[in-house]
């Protein structure tokens, strides 16, 4: 099986030597063979290996079991880990989502996080070729166009998955071989939910009566519609530049006729393109969907207008298609409360925590960069009582190590941080002035200097 990673890992570029990775491991057969087989390509590849293990504290003493698991395995492999408790049920109550996509959003985002704060460039996955096979007929059971027959990619912005192209059986071979020890987790036995029936019966059924080979068969369809998706994007791209008549934030001009000359596979294309342009995903958008859209364009009259998932409306002005998001949505109410020092604040607007406490300079992590989601500001600068709010009209900052201060709306596009996600990024203020843009900069003026004695650790929960 190590030759079989080794070979994945090249063959996505997936590592550069000497990268910082983060090794999510829950216990069960393919994260810990992941982190082992990592752990044996470390010198090869200069790696610097870290764990994490998400808690989902959704399985009473056995979710507390893995944690320990995992923990000590880590331990005995030298390795740093990182054990974080996700609050599944009071995400899940704030946002609004079902429980599987709620925790799957909670967990990535404290994966993330973690990696923030270990400095890993990369976050490894134990995603298997059976994991894919099942993902790809999940996709078809639904109605998936070519993007969603693709599966689930072997590499996306930080994320690895070093192990996609391996069965599931080799996967079990090779713990038992190096005398591994998993968990198995039973609910992956249970014929409840979509996945688990595919696993579980669909599967089974279509290697005994139809295919045995049926897992190559799935990687050969992926490796092929992923290569031809990522030559329509490219093409929708540079088609699209041509069909954008201006951007603003929030909202993007399409001229109608330029879209509708194309062919009709690039107009989908690009209506996707805006729509993830709008609003940083494409979640909740549909083939009907995107289907009105077109259908506004070509056969609408000027004014006429759809309401689309998501607060996102489409608009026809003359020659125009505007999408963006509806203006007479209500604006996101405000926040803001004092921050205790020392102690935890709650920001229940986003369900998240500040801790605070006052440190000594010597505890300042040699690491940090101003990003992730730990502060460490000089407390002897600031200048008025601090706060937490939600980001305002106007809002100016210096970010740290830029040459001068910068429109907080300008810094954040910059940073390509999706229009929906930037109302619940936290603002820590001093009197009227920002301090710290909570996971992406603090302020220049706070920065620790050589004669700060009193430091002022912030650390988003």
């Amino acid at each position: 099986m190590l030759k079989k990673v080794r070979a994945i890992l090249r063959k996505f570029n997936m590592i550069t030597p000497g990268e910082t990775v983060l090794t999510a491991v829950s216990g069960g057969p393919d994260s810990v063979a992941l982190l082992f087989a990592l752990k044996e390509l470390r010198d090869e590849w200069q790696l610097n290996l870290k764990v994490v293990h998400i808690n989902h504290n959704m399985r009473g003493e056995a979710s507390r079991r893995d944690a320990l698991f995992v923990a000590n395995l880590a331990n005995q492999l030298g390795l740093v880990c990182y054990i974080q408790e996700a609050d599944i049920k009071g995400y899940w109550k704030n946002s609004g989502k079902s429980k599987q996509v709620a925790a799957r959003e909670l967990r990535y985002r404290l994966l993330e996080e973690t990696a923030a704060e270990a400095g890993a460039t990369r976050i490894a996955l134990g995603h298997n070729a059976n994991d894919q096979l099942e993902t790809v007929l999940m996709n078809f059971l639904k109605g998936a166009g070519t993007e969603g027959l693709t599966g689930i990619p072997p590499v996306r912005d930080c994320y690895i998955r070093p192990l996609i192209e391996i069965p599931r059986e080799e996967i079990i071979d090779y713990c038992r071989y190096n005398q591994l020890q998993p968990i198995t987790d039973e609910s992956n036995l249970e014929p409840i939910y979509l996945r688990n029936k595919i696993r579980l019966e669909l599967i089974p059924l279509l290697e005994r009566e139809y295919n045995p080979a049926l897992l190559q068969g799935a990687r050969r369809l992926t490796d092929v519609l992923r290569e031809e998706d990522e030559l329509f994007t490219r093409l929708a791209c540079q088609a699209g530049e041509e069909v954008v008549e201006s951007r603003e934030e929030g909202k993007i001009h399409l001229i109608i006729d330029k879209l509708t000359s194309l062919p009709t596979a690039l107009q989908r294309r690009i209506i996707r393109q805006a729509w993830r342009e709008v609003s940083g995903h494409t979640q909740g958008l549909h083939f009907d969907h995107v289907e009105e859209i077109l259908n506004l364009a070509r056969e609408g009259e000027s004014g006429s207008s759809l309401d689309l998932a998501g607060g996102i409306k489409a608009n026809k002005s003359y020659n125009q298609l505007i999408l963006g998001y509806n203006e007479e949505r209500k604006d996101t109410v405000f926040f803001q409360y004092p921050l205790k020092i020392p102690g935890r604040t709650e920001i229940p607007p986003i369900a998240r925590e500040m801790e605070s406490r006052l440190i000594g300079r010597e505890e300042v992590s040699p690491s940090f960069n101003g990003e992730g989601f730990k502060a460490y500001l000089d407390w002897e600068a600031m200048d008025g009582p601090l706060v937490v709010r939600r980001r305002q009209k106007g809002d100016r900052f210096h970010p740290l190590g830029a040459p001068g201060s910068k429109k907080l709306k300008d810094f954040l596009i910059d940073k390509k941080v999706p229009r929906w996600e930037r109302d619940d990024i936290p603002v820590v203020c001093s009197g009227e002035k920002i301090v710290w843009i909570a996971g992406y900069s603090i302020t220049e003026q706070y920065k620790v200097k050589e004669h700060t004695k009193k430091v002022l650790f912030l650390k988003l929960i």
